[in-house]
This record gives C-alpha cells, structure tokens and sequence, in this order.
C-alpha cells in the first residue's frame, strides 16, 4: 500500500501525469491575481451592493468548482483532489477566524490588554487591563504536550478540565431547554372543560379532539398516542424483567418497530437534506448557464 492509502486519503490513478499538481497550482495563481486585480483600489465591500464584476466572477468560480467537485462522479481525479483540499483549508482558515473574532479577540484579548493599547472601536470594547487573563494563553500550551512524551500527562488535565466543563454546560443547556419540552409533552388524554370557555393552560386544545357522550369530556387522540410509544419503546430497553411473557414481550416487540420507524425517519431527513444541497447546486448551474446564453445570443 502507498502512503496515500496509509494516510487515509485515495490513491491517485497509476497513469496520472504528475504535470496535473504544477497545473492546478498555476491555476490556483491566476485566481488570486484575478481577485486581487477586481478588489483593487476598493477600500470597502458592501456584500448587500456589489459590482458586476465581483457577480460575474463569482459565479464563473462558483461553477468552475461545482463541476469539478462533481467530477469525482466519474473518476477519481486530481481535479477534485486540488479542490477537496482548497475546500478543507478555506473551512480551517473561517474557522480559526470566526474563533478569533467572535471568542477569543472579544473575551480573551481585548480584556487582559490595557486601554492606552487597545481603544474603543465599532468592533470591540476598549481594553481592560486584566493581565492574569495570560495564564489561560499558558494553560492552552498544555494542550501541546501530548507532542513532548515526558510531558504528555499534562496534556489530560486540561483535557479532563475542558470536557468536565463542556460536560456542564450541555447538562444546563438540557435542563433548561430539552426537559421542558419532555415536560411539556406529557399531556393527559381525557379532560373535561366547557367549551363555551377557554381550556385550561397547558391542555391539549385542537380539531382532533373526540367528545365523549353528550358531555364536557374529550379525548385527545395525540396524547394517547404519545403515551403508547412512550409505554412501548421503554419496555423495549426494560432488562430487568425477562421478555417471556405476553404482557412484556408484545409491547417490547412494539417498541421496537416503533424505534425503526424514528431511525428510518431520521435517517430519511438526513437524505432529504443531502438531496436539498444537491438541488441547489444544479439550479445555480441552471441559472448560471441561463444567465450566459442570454448575456451572449440576446
């Protein structure tokens, strides 16, 4: 096996010119000059307001690179490669921006400078001077010793410290958001009130509800439902009593049609959603190739 295979990414072809990298590189080159040259003397860009050259460009690289990442449908390629990778590195590089601006300037960097260093501007406050902000700079650096082997055991304290606190914040972030919803949902499926009246708060109140008789009871279809699978699918998970008899082994064999049907259907948005991105792409290859013959036979 070739490095390429032991690294993890794809082999390239045996009867691949090795002229395709210098290529792609010089290729690469020529679409920065072309962005620096369209970007020269601007001092400003207005995302809401831009030219029609920066429009033109742009959507030229934007089918450029479609095609060629769908290029990977046919073969393997260096094509795709050269973009796989232009691909990664532009998500790496927003995203250490994006930490930097919106985390680390803000609440790190500004802050332990002084304020005859860093003034108030439209984009952060004015420096505070809280100079023991530097050991966290400090204590970030014991991430680095896993590459020292006599020191790597500091390596897990910070870790262990950052997952504890990441551990906390999820626990508070389901406590105040996904248990009210829980909470919420246990709804009770017979309750009686006047309809010339408002329901109760909290009640299950819509066009499905079956009145009972000539009185004020309701059944509310939904919450027994509710009830049902909550029911089935726990007994599916409940170990403690053997599955042998009927009143256990039926409802757990319910549950779990009931947890196939969930995961299909999860399974099923996950493809959905794959399919939205695909659309998207080819109706802007539609509108783009549109956009150009009438641009050049009108």
């Amino acid at each position: 096996m070739t490095n390429d295979v032991n690294e993890g990414t794809m082999p390239k072809p045996a009867d691949e010119s090795p002229w395709y990298g210098y290529l792609l590189l010089a290729a690469l080159a020529v679409l920065l000059v072309i962005g620096m040259m369209l970007n020269h003397g601007a001092k400003t860009f207005d995302p809401d307001n831009p030219t029609v050259n920066y429009l033109q460009w742009r959507t030229l690289l934007g089918v450029l690179v479609t095609l060629g990442i769908f290029s990977i449908l046919y073969r393997e390629n260096p094509i795709y490669r050269f973009l796989e990778h232009i691909f990664i590195g532009l998500a790496t590089g927003y995203s250490v921006a994006y930490l930097w601006f919106n985390f680390v300037e803000s609440r790190w960097f500004v802050p332990m400078m002084p304020s005859t260093l860093i003034h108030k501007t439209q984009y952060h406050e004015a420096g505070q001077g809280l100079w023991w902000y530097f050991f966290a700079f400090l204590i970030g650096l014991l991430f680095f010793s896993v590459y020292i082997p006599k020191l790597a055991w500091m390596n897990r304290l910070v870790i262990g410290v950052m997952l504890g606190y990441v551990s906390g914040a999820a626990f508070s972030m389901f406590m105040g958001i996904i248990a009210p919803q829980i909470t919420s949902s246990f709804k009770p499926p017979i309750t009686h009130y006047n309809p010339g009246n408002p329901p109760p708060a909290g009640l299950p109140f819509d066009a499905n509800n079956i009145q009972l008789g000539s009185s004020h009871w309701y059944l509310h279809p939904f919450a027994v439902v509710f009830l049902v699978v909550l029911v089935c699918t726990l007994a599916y998970f409940f170990f403690s009593v053997e599955h042998r008899n009927a009143w256990m082994r039926k409802p757990s064999n319910v549950g779990r049609y009931l947890i196939m049907i969930m995961l299909g259907t999860i399974f099923g948005t996950t493809v959905m959603g794959r399919f939205s991105l695909l659309i998207a792409r080819l109706e802007f290859l539609i509108e783009a190739f549109k956009g150009w013959w009438l641009l050049i036979f009108k």
